[in-house]
């Protein structure tokens, strides 16, 4: 039996599903579901080759041996079939024709993984302890939803929040399709990944340990660099210890002699503590490198005069080997907040910048440091005090600090309690170590010249001067 013209129009079929997939192919685009208009013909392609099958096979067969001819031939189709989605369950998306490679070769040649898996990797954070506090970053995010109990953060390197995720997700489609910034690849190749999804002997995706850090920024400094995140070790330590800093930011073409700060300050911004931020181990090269991510580490001192109160955490690039102010990064408001507490003991000595012999019954100033050496008129400089106090309890004193020219005239004059007024000398402990930072504002009408700086104690209870001392020269510059 011959259809009229079935040649014809079986060649067309045929040559519509070639040229279709050759001229698909040449695009950069390669999704399989391009591929969806061919089937439709090679559907009737296979329809027509079962009909000629089963014309052959009548003609061959007599008529009461055609039914078992028939189960003689479907059922073993049928168990090839049963055998093939036996292979691929569960997921039946991820199956590709053996005859040419099957999925090992498909991955070269087409864009697999279309979630399959997924739900492997949300069951595996699931069964950890603290799931429902687990942050996953992930390009899947919309898909993990559903399947995982913890929160959900879209990859992105334009943003920076992935660096708080505990864990990252990078699955194979998206990774196969560039679909993820290079600098975040190379940033999880530094680490040990902690779960391989496979299916079907190909890796679909790989899980991460994240950056998990504390607080996000989300800041950036045109031409330096962005802060997206960072954590802190403690957010409430003793006065004399160290505070770390580590910082998750991305080179945004910071130059060599720039430098990355971190500082603590108080209200009236003095800077109690400040460090260089250094790349981590294996992040030298990438603190060179723009676009590159980096982790960097900054450990602040805190000296053990330090009072104790609240302090706020500052962070931003210097040029110039540290000379010239580039500018600051935002901190959120919940993640700035440094607090101190006193020291449970003091050392019996601490090195000071400029030592100086001072001292009462009761008191004693160990030293002093001035910065900057010269200011202009209606500058400010910053004058800081080392005291310890020889017994618990001295007496209350005020202070009072002279600036005088070279014919001993006051030109200007500071008074007040150590500490902007809040840590009375009558609340120190015996041998209580308190570095006192004074903010000298110079009036405006200041003439430019060499002044020299000297220091008083009054008895506040009294009036009475107890103790009088030259401290430092300093220059007031001309404006």
């Amino acid at each position: 039996m011959r259809l009229p013209g079935s040649a014809f129009n079986l060649g067309t079929l045929a040559a519509f599903a070639l040229s279709y997939v050759f001229f698909m192919s040449l695009g950069a685009l390669k999704y399989d579901r391009y591929l969806l208009p061919i089937f439709p013909a090679l559907d009737a392609l296979a329809g027509f080759g079962l009909w000629r099958g089963a014309l052959v096979l009548s003609g061959l067969t007599k008529a009461k041996n055609r039914a078992m001819m028939a189960a003689v031939v479907v059922l073993p189709l049928l168990l090839a079939q049963a055998a093939v989605c036996r292979n691929v369950h569960p997921y039946y998306y991820a199956y590709y024709n053996p005859w040419l490679g099957g999925i090992r070769q498909a991955q070269n040649m087409v864009w697999v993984g279309h979630g399959e898996g997924i739900e492997q990797v949300a069951a595996y954070l699931n069964a950890k302890p603290d799931a429902a506090t687990i942050r996953l970053a992930s390009a899947m995010s919309s898909k993990f939803e559903p399947l995982f109990a913890g929160q959900t953060i879209p990859i992105s390197n334009l943003d920076g929040r992935w660096t708080q995720a505990d864990y990252v997700f990078i699955y194979i489609s998206q990774l196969k399709r560039g679909k993820h910034d290079p600098e975040i690849l190379a940033y999880l190749a530094r680490r040990e990944p902690e779960y391989r999804l496979m299916v079907q002997g190909i890796e679909f995706g790989t899980l991460y340990p994240g950056p998990a850090a504390q607080f996000y920024s989300g800041s950036k400094l045109e031409g330096r660099g962005a802060l997206y995140g960072y954590t802190l070790g403690e957010t409430q330590l003793q006065a004399g210890t160290t505070l770390t800093v580590t910082l998750y930011w991305r080179n945004e073409g910071q130059r060599p002699d720039d430098l990355f700060w971190v500082r603590l300050v108080d209200s009236a911004g003095y800077p109690w503590a400040e460090a260089i931020a250094q790349p981590r181990p294996g992040f030298e090269e990438a603190a060179r490198t723009r676009k590159a991510m980096v982790e960097s580490e900054a450990a602040l001192a805190l000296p053990i005069g330090m009072p104790a109160g609240n302090y706020v955490l500052q962070m931003g690039f210097a040029a110039d080997g540290g000379v010239t102010p580039v500018g600051m990064f935002s901190l959120p408001p919940d993640g700035d907040d440094v607090r101190v507490t006193l020291p449970a003991m003091f050392p019996p000595s601490v090195i000071v910048p400029h030592p100086l012999s001072l001292a009462t019954d009761d008191l004693q100033l160990l030293g002093y440091n001035l910065s900057p050496g010269a200011a202009a008129p209606g500058a400010r400089g910053w004058l800081t005090l080392y005291w310890r106090a020889v017994q618990n309890a001295p007496r209350d004193y005020v202070i009072a600090v002279q600036l005088l020219d070279h014919n001993g005239q006051e030109a200007a004059y500071w008074l007040g309690r150590p500490v902007y007024s809040g840590s009375p000398t009558d609340t120190w402990v015996q041998g209580q170590i308190v570095q006192d930072p004074w903010e000298l504002s110079l009036p405006a009408a200041v003439p430019p010249g060499n002044y020299r700086l000297e220091l008083a104690l009054y008895d506040a209870a009294t009036a009475e001067m107890i103790a009088h001392a030259p401290l430092a020269p300093w220059r007031v510059a001309a404006p």
